[in-house]
C-alpha cells in the first residue's frame, strides 16, 4: 500500500491539516483529509475507485465513555445513509460520483466524539469487494499533527509511561540494561545518517532473544549483558544495509528469531553477537551450535528431505505429551543431523521412522550423493579437504554498503499456539513439496444405493414399488390428497402403525369430503382442521391426550366442543377416548384393506378443532396405551404432537406483523425468548424432527448448552433407528446442523434458568459428537457429510472437570485470591458454573492483554474480533463486569499457565482446534499421514500457503481412509479443512494467477469434503491434465488458455451445483427456524449463505476468480460471449432462473439478468435481453429463438460487470454489443411514452412505436423495445390428413410431413459417398387427430377438448389485454402459481377455469400418454420399418415401449415453452399438427450441430459448428450445462478450422442401440419464425447420463485427429448447404470409425 503524507499548519493555533493519499490494490487513489480545530475533527473522504455504491465501513477508538474496541459514533455524527452493521461498525454510503468521476464523504466528529483513531475499509456493495489495507484496517490517528494512515498491528495512541520491571529477574530489558541507553552508544558501525532506533524495539529484540534461549533465570547482570549484546547486533545489521521495519518485525515475533539467525545474522555478521542458548518450542533449552558446528562431519550434509523432517518432530511431540504450540522442528532437524554426523546412514534413519521417501525426494537423493562422491574424488586428487564451515563474517570495521538480499529459507517447522496464527511474513505462494501423484477418480465416493439412480430424463415411466404394509395404501392416498396438511407414521409396537393426518380443506370447498381421501363425518365445516389417527395395531388402544396452546408447552385440556364421541376426563388437564373400529360408524373404503388376500382391521379416531379455536391451539399431543392398560405407547420417550397447520387469517397477520419485533435472548439471560407463534407454528409444520427441535427451543423454561447437546443425541440416535423414515436421512440430518449451527453463532441462548458443570456440559457433547460420529458411520454421501459437519458446531467435550479444576489451581499457584468483585473471580464463578465456548476467546484476549503488558484494548479487541461485547459478559448469569487486573512480576507464568489452560478449553469446546484435534486422534492417525501432519502442526501461520495446502490436503487423504465414524479422525479432518481454507484466503490475493498452483490442492480438499464429489474428482482430473505453464501460473499460450478456459468452466458449474445443494438443502429450513427462534433476520436471510462462504467450495472460487480473467485474456475470450447481437434499451431485473418466468408477461421493456439458463426455455413475452453467468450451447434451442426473436442473449463470464449491471435493477439502460463481441452499456432515462413492451409481435401501440422511433433518431443503431419480437405475419395451415399411418422418403410432400423428413429426402444423392443418411420412415400429419377419433378414446378426446377451449381462450383474453391496455382497466393478473385470476365479472363454467396453464398443459400430455393406438398404426409401422431396413421391436415389451416414446411426442404439442412461444407470435397451438420421424439411432462417437451461416456474426462466408461426446441432444436441448467443442471454418478455407472454444460439459448422454421417434411438426420451420426445439425427440429406451473426460479424448489430446475431425464436419455442412441451395441447420454424429452421417437438417433462421 502506497501512501504519501503532508501536514499543514493554520494560521488558527490549534488548528491542523493532513492529507494522505493512498494508492488502493486495483490502482485506484483515496485521498484522506483531516482538519482538526480545537475539539473538533473534519475527515473528507475522496476517491476516483470506479463502483457500484461505495461505503465506508468504518468505527472509531477513543472519545466519549470508551470502553475498549471499535466504538460506534452516535447519531449527530453519523453521515447521512449510514447503516449500523451487525452492531460492530457503521456504513455510510459515498456521495455519487462527480463528472471527474471522484465519490467523496465527509465525517464530522465533534466535542464528546471526537477520537484517537478511526478504523475504516472501503466496500462496494454493488460487486461485494472489500477494499483494505493487505487483509487489516486502515487506521487514522485523529489526534496529534502527525497524522497519516497505518494498517496492521497496533497504534500507540497515548505515551505509554510503563517500562519493564526490574524486579523479574528473567525480564530481558530489566536493571542496568537502561543505563546504557543503546541510543547513545558510539558504535563503529554507527554514522550520522543512520535512522535512529527506538527504546521499544531494543526491548522487543531483547526479548525474543531471551525467548530463543527457553527464558532462563538468570542474573541481573547477565540479562544487561545480552541486552547490549542484542543491541549492538540491531546497530550492526542497520549498518549493512537491513531496514527497520525488518527487524521490527523480527521483536514483534512475525518472524522467527532462529530462522533470522540461519538467513541474515550469521551471513553479514557472523556468531559474535548471538545468544548462548536455542530453544525448543517446550520451553526446554538446547544449546545453539557455535559458528561452524554443524560442519563437524566428514563431508557435506546429504539432502534431508522436509517431510522426514516433519515426521521426526511428530514423534518428538508425541514423546513430550502432544504440549500445546509446541514446535520439534529444530529440535528434529538438529537430532537428524546429529546421528548422520554420528556415523548413521539416512535410509536407516527413514526406516526407522517408517518412512518411505517419494519418487522425487530419491533422485534428489541419489544425486546428491553421486555429487558428494565426485566431490570426494576430485579433492582426494587434490590433496586436500573441503570446507564445508561458512565464510568468515564480514569485519565490522568494513561493513558491505549494499549487501545482497539473502537466498529465500528453505521450509521449516514453525510454532504455534492454535489454528488461526498470523502468517508472520506476507503471503507467498511458496515451493510444492511434490506430493504423491494420485488418480483422482480414486477420491470418488461410493453412494448409497438408493442414492445412486441416474439423473438422466427417462422417458419412461418408473414402476411403483409394491406396497407391502398395512397402511400403506391409506399412506399414498393421503399423500396425494389437496386438504392433508401434514402426515406421519409412526411405528408402534411389533410391526404395527399409528397414521396421523392433518386435514384442512379450503374456504372455497362446498365440503371437505369432495376431495378428501379419508371419509367425513356428517357434522364437518370446510374450515375444520381434522385430525385423523388410524392403526392396526392388533389390540384395542386408547388416546389419552390433550393440548398446548399457542407458545406454550404445558399440556392442558381443550375446550368440551373438540372432545370426540365417548371421551372421558382424566385428571385436570388431560382426556381419554376410545379407538373405534374402522367403518363402525362410516361404511367406506378406507376400511376394506386387504394385505396378502386377508382383510385388516383397522381402528380409527378424528378430532375435529373449529376455526375459533385454531388461535389458541398449536399442536394435539398425546400418549397411547391399551385398553387394559398394561401397555403404553411414546415417541421415543416424548409425547406424541400433531401441529396444527397455519390458518390463512394466522398468514395474513403473520404478513402484517413486524419480524423485529420477535427476538431471542442472544446472551445467557433468564428470560425466555418472545417468538412469533405464526412462526413457530409453520416450523414445527414442516416435519417432525422440526416440531421437536422449535417446540424444546422455544417452549422450555429451563435451556443450556446441555439440555441442546442431550436432546440432539436423542434425535440422532432416533434417525439411526430409522423412526423417521420414509423422511430422507440427509433431510433429518442437516435440520439437526441447521439447530446447532444457530447456537454456535451465538443466535441462541446457551443458558436460561439452570447452572450446568463442566464435566456435565462435556458429558453431553460427548455423546452428542459420539452419536454424530455413529451416523456418519452409518450413512454416505450427503447425510454422511452433514453428520461430519454437525461435529463442527459443537466441541468434542473432553475432561470437562479440568476447566473448573485448572483455574482454581492457577489461582492458588499464582497467589490471586478469590476476591469478589474481581475479573479473575468473575470469570472463575462462570467457568465453575457455566462454561460455554465464549470461554475460549475470553482466554486468548487475557493472554493478549498479558503479553501487552497490562494493555486492556489488546483485552477488548480481541473479545470484539471474536464477536463478544462488553454487554454480552455482562449478561452472563454469572456476570463478568470487570476488566482484568494486572500483576507485572506475574506476567510470565500467568502466560505460561493460561496457554495451557488454553489447550484445556479447546479441548473441550473447540472441536476443530488443530492441536487439540491431533492430540487427541494422535493414535489413531495413519502412518502414511503423520509426515504431513507434522509439516502442518509446525508450519501453522507460516507465509508460504502451496506447501501448507499441499500438506494438510495430503494428510485430509490419508486421514479419510481411516475416518469413517471415528469422531476423533472426523475432528482431526475438519481442522485441517480449516488449515486449508485460511490458508487459500491468505494466500489467494496476493498471489494473482499464481493462484492456479493452488487449484490442484484446494479441488483435492473440496472432494475430501463433499458427499457425492463425483464432479469435483473429474474437475480435479481435468485440471491435472492441462499443461504445467497453466497449472503453475506461468506464462500460457492461446491454445492452452482455450483449454484452460473450459476446465475452469466445469469447474465453476461445480462449485455451483456444490452451493445450489446446499442452499436447497438448508435455505428454507434455515430461514423458518431463524423466524421460529426469534434469530435477527438479517442472519436467517444469509444463513445459507454463510454455510457456503465457511466452506471449501469458496476456497476453489477464491482461486477461481483469481485465474480465469487472465485466462480468458489469454484466450482472447473477453468476459462476454454474445450469442445474439441486438441494441436494446430496457428496464433491469434479476430472476434466479429463465424458467420460472417464461409465463410472466413483462409490461415494459425488460433486460432479464437470470442466474441460471439451460437453453431449453422460452423467452418471457416483453423481454429485450437475457444476460446470465450461464453458458448455454450457441446452438441450443434458446439461442435460435432468441436470435429469431431479436433479443439480446449474452453470457457473461465475469462477475464484476454483471453484479454492476444488477445494481442497476428496477433502472433503464441500453445495451449495444460490438463486432468484436464486447458489450458495453449505461445507465439511461426511461423512454418517453413507453408504455410496455407486452404485444405479441403483430402489432405494437402507437406509445410504443413512438419512443422506439425516439430512441432510433437518437442513436447509431437501432434499438429494440417491443418486447424483442419483429413485427410478423404468421399462420399455421393445418393439414388434412392424408389417410396413411405410415409414408416412406419416397413419399414425403408438402402437406404429409414436416420439413425434417423432407430435406432428408431431397439429400438422397447429393452427398458425397463418405457421408452417410439414416433410413427413415414417418407418421405423417393428422395420425394423432385421427386415432383420438377412436370409440376407445372417446372420454380422453372430450377431456381434452374442454382443455383447449380453456387454452384457446386464455389466448384470446391474452391477447385482447395486451393489444388494449391502454384502452381499458380490465387484466388479467397472474399469482404466483401462474394462475390467472378474474376481474371485472369474468366468468366461465369450465372445470379447468380454475386450473394454471401448466396444470392444463400437464394434464393434456397426460391424457395423450393414455389414449389407445389403433392395431392398425402398429401394423403399418412394422411394415414400413422392415422396408425401410429399421429394426422392428423384437416382443411386445419392446413394442410398448416404442408406442410410449410415439405417443410422448405426439403429448410434446402440449409442452409449456411451445404453447407460450406460439402464443408471443399470436399463433395457435392447437393447429399444431405433429408428424413423427422414425430412425435407427447411430452408434456414435460424437454428436454436431452446423449452422452453414455463423449465426453470432450473420457471417455467411464462414460456417459454424458445434460438438460433443455421445447424443446431439446434450448439445441443443440444454439438459447437459456447459459448453461443446466450438468451431469455425471460412468456406474457402475448410481445411483449417479454428477452435473457438473446447468442451467443459460434465456429462455427455449415451443410449443403448434403439430407435428415436422425431418431432416433425407444422409449426417448427414457418418463414422467420424460430420453432426449432420446441418439441420433444424421444428415444425408445431411456438415455443415461454419464460422466466425460474430455481431456482424456483425442479431440483434445490428438490435434492432428482434431483438424481431420472438424474440417470433415464443417466439410458436410458447405455441402448441404450447397446441395439445398440455402443455409442449413444440420445436426449429424460421427461414428467410432470416423464416419459421418447427417440425421436431419433443415434451413436456418
Amino acid at each position: 500500500m502506497r501512501l504519501r503524507t503532508v501536514v499543514s499548519a493554520t494560521s488558527v493555533v490549534g488548528d491542523v491539516t493532513s492529507e494522505t493519499e493512498l494508492t488502493l490494490r486495483n490502482g485506484s487513489k483515496l485521498k484522506v483529509t483531516l482538519h482538526v480545530s480545537n475539539d473538533d475533527q473534519v475527515i473528507k473522504l475522496s476517491t476516483n475507485l470506479p463502483a457500484g455504491r461505495l461505503l465506508l465501513h468504518w468505527g472509531v477508538e477513543g472519545g466519549r465513555n470508551y470502553k475498549g474496541g471499535w466504538r460506534l459514533p452516535g447519531p449527530a455524527s453519523r453521515p447521512e445513509g449510514t447503516q449500523q452493521y451487525k452492531d460492530r461498525a457503521l456504513q455510510s454510503p459515498f456521495q455519487k460520483p462527480t463528472a471527474e468521476g471522484l465519490s467523496s464523504l465527509v465525517l464530522e466528529l465533534r466535542g464528546d466524539e471526537a477520537s484517537d483513531v478511526l478504523n475504516f475499509v472501503l466496500k462496494d456493495e454493488a460487486t461485494n469487494t472489500w477494499y483494505d489495507n493487505h487483509g487489516t484496517n486502515f487506521k487514522l490517528p485523529l489526534r496529534g499533527s502527525g497524522s497519516g494512515v497505518n494498517g496492521g498491528g497496533d497504534l500507540n495512541v497515548k505515551s505509554s509511561s510503563s517500562s519493564s520491571s526490574s524486579s523479574s529477574s528473567s525480564s530481558p530489558s530489566s536493571s542496568s540494561s537502561s543505563s546504557t541507553s543503546p541510543t547513545s552508544s558510539t558504535s563503529p558501525t554507527s554514522s550520522p545518517s543512520a535512522p535512529s532506533v527506538s527504546k521499544d524495539l531494543y526491548d522487543g529484540y531483547a526479548w525474543v532473544r531471551w525467548c530463543y534461549q527457553g527464558r532462563p533465570n538468570r542474573s541481573e547482570a547477565a540479562a544487561a549483558a545480552d541486552y547490549d549484546l542484542g543491541a549492538l547486533e540491531i546497530r550492526e545489521l542497520i549498518a549493512r544495509g537491513r531496514k527497520l521495519d525488518e527487524l521490527r518485525h523480527v521483536a514483534e515475533g512475525k518472524v522467527k528469531y532462529g530462522d533470522f539467525i540461519r538467513d541474515v545474522v550469521r551471513p553479514l555478521i557472523g556468531d559474535g553477537t548471538l545468544p548462548h542458548g536455542g530453544v525448543t518450542g517446550t520451553g526446554g533449552s538446547l544449546a545453539a551450535p557455535a559458528a561452524g558446528e554443524i560442519g563437524r562431519h566428514d563431508g557435506p550434509l546429504p539432502y534431508i528431505p522436509d517431510d522426514l523432517v516433519a515426521v521426526q518432530a511428530y514423534v518428538l511431540w508425541e514423546r513430550a505429551g502432544k504440549p500445546h504450540g509446541a514446535d520439534f522442528g529444530h529440535q528434529a532437524s538438529r537430532q537428524i543431523i546429529d546421528q548422520i554426523q554420528s556415523g548413521a546412514n539416512l535410509e536407516v534413519i527413514m526406516r526407522e521412522l517408517n518412512y518411505t521417501p517419494k519418487e522425487v525426494d530419491r533422485q534428489k537423493i541419489k544425486k546428491d550423493e553421486m555429487t558428494r562422491a565426485a566431490a570426494a574424488v576430485a579433492a582426494a586428487k587434490r590433496g586436500v579437504v573441503e570446507s564445508t564451515a561458512p565464510p568468515p563474517p564480514p569485519h565490522p570495521q568494513s561493513p558491505s554498503p549494499s549487501p545482497p538480499p539473502p537466498p529465500p529459507p528453505p521450509p521449516a517447522v514453525k510454532p504455534s499456539s492454535g489454528n488461526a496464527s498470523p502468517p508472520s511474513q506476507p503471503a507467498a505462494i511458496g515451493k510444492s513439496l511434490d506430493t504423491p501423484h494420485r488418480n483422482p477418480l480414486d477420491l470418488v465416493k461410493q453412494q448409497p444405493k438408493s442414492e445412486g439412480h441416474s439423473t438422466a430424463p427417462l422417458l419412461s415411466a418408473g414402476k411403483s414399488d409394491a406396497l407391502v404394509k398395512p397402511l400403506d395404501y391409506l399412506v399414498h392416498r393421503v399423500a396425494v390428497d389437496p386438504t392433508t396438511k401434514w402426515r406421519r407414521v409412526y411405528p408402534l409396537a411389533g410391526k404395527a402403525e399409528l397414521l396421523v393426518v392433518v386435514r384442512q380443506s379450503s374456504p372455497s370447498s362446498s365440503s371437505s369430503s369432495s376431495s378428501s381421501s379419508l371419509p367425513a363425518s356428517t357434522h364437518e365445516s370446510s374450515s375444520s382442521i381434522y385430525m385423523d389417527l388410524i392403526t392396526d395395531n392388533a389390540s384395542p388402544l386408547v388416546l389419552h391426550w390433550g393440548v398446548n396452546k399457542i407458545g406454550s408447552g404445558e399440556w392442558v385440556r381443550p375446550e368440551d366442543a373438540i372432545w370426540p364421541s365417548g371421551t372421558d376426563v382424566v385428571g385436570q388437564a388431560s382426556l381419554e377416548t376410545k379407538f373405534r373400529k374402522c367403518g363402525e360408524e362410516d361404511k367406506d373404503e378406507t376400511c376394506d384393506l386387504e394385505v396378502g388376500g386377508a382383510k385388516v382391521p383397522l381402528q380409527r379416531i378424528t378430532i375435529a378443532v373449529p376455526p375459533k379455536d385454531h388461535d389458541q391451539i398449536s399442536c394435539l399431543t398425546f400418549v397411547l396405551r391399551s385398553d387394559d392398560g398394561t401397555m403404553w405407547y411414546k415417541d421415543a420417550n416424548n409425547n406424541f404432537k400433531i401441529p396444527l397447520p397455519l390458518s390463512s387469517d394466522d398468514a395474513s397477520s403473520a404478513s402484517s406483523s413486524s419480524p423485529s419485533s420477535s427476538h431471542a435472548v442472544k446472551g445467557s439471560s433468564s428470560k425466555k425468548p418472545v417468538n412469533g407463534t405464526e412462526a413457530v407454528r409453520e416450523a414445527s409444520a414442516l416435519d417432525d424432527i422440526s416440531r421437536q427441535i422449535v417446540d424444546v427451543e422455544v417452549n422450555s423454561s429451563q435451556w443450556t448448552l446441555m439440555h441442546r447437546y442431550n436432546r440432539a443425541a436423542d434425535l440422532l440416535s432416533e434417525i439411526l433407528n430409522g423412526y423417521y423414515e420414509p423422511m430422507p436421512s440427509e433431510d433429518a440430518i442437516s435440520r439437526i446442523f441447521v439447530w446447532l449451527r444457530y447456537s454456535a453463532t451465538r443466535h441462541l441462548t446457551w443458558q436460561r434458568n439452570y447452572n450446568t458443570q463442566p464435566r456435565i456440559l462435556s458429558a453431553a457433547q460427548d455423546r452428542l459428537t459420539n452419536t454424530a460420529a455413529r451416523v456418519h458411520g452409518r450413512y454416505g454421501g450427503e447425510a454422511q457429510e452433514w453428520a461430519r459437519a454437525l461435529l463442527s458446531t459443537v466441541g468434542r467435550g473432553g475432561d470437562g472437570q479440568r476447566i473448573r479444576d485448572d483455574i482454581l489451581h492457577i489461582m492458588h499457584r499464582n497467589k490471586i485470591p478469590e476476591k469478589k468483585g474481581t475479573w479473575m473471580e468473575q470469570w472463575h464463578q462462570k467457568l465453575h458454573n457455566n462454561t460455554t465456548p465464549d470461554d475460549v476467546p475470553i482466554c486468548e484476549a487475557y493472554l493478549s492483554f498479558l503479553e501487552a503488558n497490562g494493555d486492556r484494548q489488546r483485552y477488548w479487541r480481541v473479545l470484539a474480533d471474536n464477536g463478544i461485547s462488553r454487554e454480552r459478559l455482562e449478561g452472563y448469569d454469572r456476570s463478568i463486569t470487570e476488566e482484568p487486573e494486572f500483576w507485572p512480576e506475574k506476567k510470565d507464568a500467568l502466560i505460561s499457565e493460561f496457554r495451557q489452560y488454553l489447550g484445556v478449553l479447546k479441548a473441550v469446546h473447540s472441536g476443530a482446534d488443530l492441536q487439540a484435534a491431533a492430540a487427541a486422534a494422535s493414535a489413531r492417525v495413519p502412518a502414511a499421514a503423520r509426515g504431513f501432519l507434522g509439516y502442518v502442526l509446525g508450519h501453522m501461520g507460516d507465509s508460504q500457503t502451496l506447501p501448507m495446502m499441499e500438506a494438510a490436503v495430503e494428510a485430509r487423504t490419508e486421514i479419510g481412509k481411516a475416518m469413517v465414524g471415528d469422531r476423533e479422525l472426523l475432528y482431526l479432518d475438519l481442522a485441517l479443512e480449516g488449515q486449508v481454507r485460511q490458508a487459500a484466503e491468505r494466500g489467494v490475493a496476493a498471489a494473482g494467477f499464481g493462484a492456479a498452483a493452488f487449484m490442484k490442492p484446494l479441488l483435492q480438499n473440496l472432494a475430501l469434503s463433499v458427499g457425492k464429489n463425483e464432479e469435483i474428482c473429474y474437475c480435479l482430473k481435468a485440471w491435472e491434465g492441462l499443461p504445467m505453464a497453466v497449472r503453475a501460473g506461468g506464462h500460457v499460450s492461446k491454445e492452452d488458455a482455450l483449454l484452460a478456459v473450459a476446465v475452469v468452466n466445469r469447474i465453476r458449474r461445480a462449485l455451483s451445483e456444490v452451493s445450489d445443494t446446499t442452499v436447497s438443502r438448508i435455505g428454507k429450513i434455515g430461514l423458518l427456524y431463524g423466524q421460529a427462534f426469534g434469530v435477527p433476520h438479517w442472519a436467517s436471510q444469509l444463513f445459507a449463505e454463510e454455510v457456503v462462504r465457511g466452506s471449501a467450495a469458496f476456497a476453489v472460487s477464491l482461486a477461481v476468480s483469481a485465474v480465469e480473467p487472465v485466462l480468458r485474456n489469454a484466450a482472447a475470450l473477453g468476459a462476454w460471449q454474445v450469442i445474439s447481437p441486438v441494441a436494446v434499451t430496457g428496464i433491469v431485473d434479476v430472476v434466479s432462473g429463465l424458467d420460472v418466468v417464461q409465463e410472466k408477461v413483462y409490461e415494459q421493456p425488460t433486460v432479464l439478468i437470470s442466474e441460471h439458463v439451460t437453453g431449453e426455455e422460452e423467452v418471457p413475452e416483453g423481454v429485450v435481453a437475457v444476460l446470465t453467468p450461464d453458458a448455454p450451447d450457441v446452438l441450443s434451442h434458446l439461442s435460435v429463438r432468441a436470435r429469431n426473436m431479436k433479443v439480446f442473449f449474452a453470457t457473461c463470464h465475469d462477475l464484476d460487470p454483471l453484479n454492476a449491471i444488477k445494481a442497476v435493477k428496477g433502472r433503464w439502460a441500453r445495451f449495444t454489443p460490438s463486432a468484436s463481441g464486447a458489450v458495453s452499456w449505461k445507465e439511461v432515462e426511461e423512454p418517453r411514452g413507453v408504455v410496455g413492451g407486452g404485444s405479441n409481435g403483430n402489432s405494437s401501440s402507437s406509445a410504443t412505436a413512438t419512443a422506439t422511433a425516439a430512441l432510433a433518431t437518437s442513436s447509431s443503431s437501432a434499438v429494440v423495445l417491443n418486447g424483442g419480437r419483429p413485427p410478423m405475419d404468421l399462420k399455421i395451415t393445418i393439414p388434412p390428413w392424408s389417410g396413411k399411418w405410415v409414408v416412406n422418403m419416397t413419399e414425403y410432400r408438402d402437406g404429409i410431413v414436416g420439413a425434417k423428413s423432407k430435406n432428408l429426402a431431397r439429400l438422397r444423392g447429393q452427398l458425397p459417398k463418405w457421408v452417410g443418411l439414416p433410413s427413415s420412415i414417418t407418421l405423417p400429419f393428422g395420425c394423432c387427430e385421427e386415432a383420438l377419433k377412436m370409440a376407445e378414446n372417446q372420454k380422453i378426446r372430450d377431456e381434452l377438448s374442454e382443455l383447449v377451449k380453456t387454452l384457446v381462450a386464455r389466448n384470446e383474453q391474452h391477447y385482447n389485454n395486451t393489444h388494449n391496455r391502454n384502452h381499458t382497466t380490465t387484466t388479467t393478473t397472474t399469482n404466483n402459481n401462474n394462475q390467472p385470476q378474474q376481474q371485472q365479472g369474468q366468468s366461465t363454467s369450465s372445470a379447468s377455469s380454475s386450473m394454471s396453464v401448466s396444470k392444463i398443459l400437464a394434464r393434456c400430455r397426460e391424457l395423450i400418454m393414455e389414449m389407445a393406438i389403433p392395431s392398425d398404426l402398429r401394423h403399418s409401422l412394422e411394415a414400413g420399418m422392415k422396408l425401410a431396413g429399421i429394426p422392428v421391436p423384437e416382443t411386445e415389451d419392446r413394442w410398448l415401449a416404442a408406442v410410449k416414446a410415439l405417443k410422448g411426442v405426439w403429448a410434446s404439442k402440449y409442452n409449456d415453452r411451445a404453447y407460450y412461444s406460439l402464443r408471443k407470435v399470436g399463433l395457435n397451438f392447437d393447429d399444431v399438427r405433429m408428424a413423427v420421424l422414425v430412425q435407427r439411432i447411430v452408434k456414435a462417437q460424437y454428436a454436431f450441430v452446423i449452422h452453414t451461416k455463423n449465426p453470432s456474426t450473420n457471417d455467411d462466408g464462414e460456417v459454424f459448428c458445434e460438438l460433443v461426446k455421445g447424443l446431439g441432444e446434450s448439445l441443443v436441448s440444454g439438459m447437459v450445462p456447459g459448453s461443446a467443442v466450438a468451431f469455425r471454418a471460412r468456406k474457402n478455407k475448410l481445411a483449417a478450422p479454428e477452435v473457438l472454444c473446447y468442451a467443459s460439459k460434465s456429462d455427455g448422454m449415451f443410449v443403448r442401440d434403439t430407435l428415436i421417434f422425431r418431432s416433425d411438426s407444422n409449426g417448427e420451420d414457418l418463414d422467420g419464425y424460430a420453432g426449432a426445439g420446441l418439441y420433444d425427440s424421444i428415444t425408445m429406451d431411456p438415455s443415461e447420463l454419464r460422466k466425460v473426460d474430455y481431456m482424456e479424448d483425442p479431440i483434445v489430446r490428438d490435434a492432428g485427429f482434431r483438424q481431420q475431425i472438424l474440417s470433415r464436419v464443417c466439410q458436410v455442412g458447405y455441402d448441404i448447404e450447397k446441395s439445398l441451395g440455402v443455409a442449413q441447420d444440420i445436426e449429424g454424429v460421427v461414428g467410432p470409425d470416423g464416419s459421418i452421417t447427417v440425421v436431419q437438417t433443415r434451413p436456418q433462421v
